[in-house]
């Protein structure tokens, strides 16, 4: 994928913190004819993809997840690697993380879940007409994996069972489609 040119009405530039996954940059910035300070981060994209068994059926991951404090049922999701498209790390995450590997995947678009202070973006899609494969986790990950009715994936929703973004957003968008 190209890498747009930043645009940002940048006027002076600090780089706060550079890791593997995470930048945070200082700016200064010239909006609407102020200077304004700006801490925004860097993190590279993200697929997550709501996995379906079949016509009655999705899989979810539960994992613990640091920042939150909290173990949580979402969907299936991870990082897309340099010179990877969201499409292929979207099937390489569902084989790692579910065992399934998909023959049908359809995007449901992408979102940018904190546009304010970040540039990450997140891109969403549906696999099914799955296989089972191995499950392949990462060393940090110790996930569960869960098979739902849709009906009982809406009742998650609706009661905040399921609370992370990506995981709404993409099955909000997954049953209007």
């Amino acid at each position: 994928m190209k890498k747009r040119k930043d645009t940002r009405p940048c006027v002076k530039r600090k780089v706060l913190l550079v890791t593997k996954r995470l930048t945070v940059i200082r700016d200064e910035a010239r909006i609407h004819g102020r200077i304004v300070e700006k801490i925004w981060t860097r993190r590279p994209r993200v697929s997550a993809m709501v996995v379906v068994k079949d016509s009655k059926t999705l899989v979810l991951v539960r994992q613990y997840r640091y920042g939150a404090n909290r173990t949580l049922w979402e969907l299936p999701a991870g990082t897309v690697d340099p010179g990877e498209t969201p499409r292929a790390c979207a099937v390489r995450e569902c084989q790692e993380e579910t065992g399934w590997i998909p023959k049908k995947v359809k995007s449901l678009g992408s979102f940018l879940g904190a546009p304010a202070g970040s540039e990450e973006e997140t891109f969403l899609f549906v696999l099914s007409a799955v296989a089972k494969g191995q499950v392949h986790p990462d060393p940090d990950e110790h996930i569960t994996i869960g098979e739902f009715g849709n009906a009982e994936v809406r009742r998650m929703l609706a009661s905040g069972q399921i609370c992370d973004a990506k995981s709404i957003i993409g099955l909000q968008r997954y049953f209007l489609s």
